[in-house]
C-alpha cells in the first residue's frame, strides 16, 4: 500500500504514525527506520491483533473502499477476497490486499467488510 505520513511520535522507542492514503487516514505503529513526515513510502499493512467474526469484522453496508479513524481503531472497508480453516483471511482494499486473523464464522467471500482494529503496523518496502 501507497502512504504518505502525515505525523509521527516517538514514545519508548516505538514510532507511531498518523498516515494518509489514495482512500483515507489511519494510524499505527511503524517497523523500521524511523520514517520521515511528508514522505511516501509503500509499505505491507499488519493487523496485530485477532479480530471476531461480527464484533470487529463487520459486515458493511455497500461495496467501497476506504480507510479512517474513530475513537483510536483504524477503520478498513474492503472486500472479503479468501479465507483459510485456521482463521486466516484477506482483505482486498483498494490495489492492496492485508491478511487478518479472525475467530468465529467468516462471512461468504466476495462480500464488503469493515475490520476495526486497535493495533496495526506498517513494514515499508522498496520496489
Amino acid at each position: 500500500m501507497r502512504i504518505k505520513v502525515s505525523e509521527m511520535s516517538v514514545r519508548d522507542s516505538a514510532v507511531s504514525v498518523a498516515f494518509e492514503t489514495e482512500i483515507g487516514t489511519g494510524q499505527a505503529t511503524w517497523q523500521g527506520e524511523t520514517p520521515a513526515e511528508t514522505k511516501t513510502y509503500h509499505v505491507e499493512v499488519n493487523v496485530d491483533e485477532t479480530l471476531d467474526w461480527g464484533t470487529t469484522v463487520l459486515n458493511h453496508n455497500k461495496p467501497e473502499h476506504r480507510i479512517y479513524v474513530q475513537n483510536g481503531y483504524t477503520h478498513l472497508i474492503g472486500t472479503l477476497e479468501s479465507t483459510d480453516d485456521t482463521g486466516l483471511s484477506v482483505l482486498r482494499i483498494g490495489d492492496s490486499i492485508i491478511e487478518f486473523e479472525a475467530t468465529g464464522q467468516p462471512f461468504p467471500l466476495g462480500s464488503p467488510i469493515e475490520l476495526i482494529a486497535g493495533s496495526i503496523s506498517l513494514w515499508p518496502y522498496n520496489l
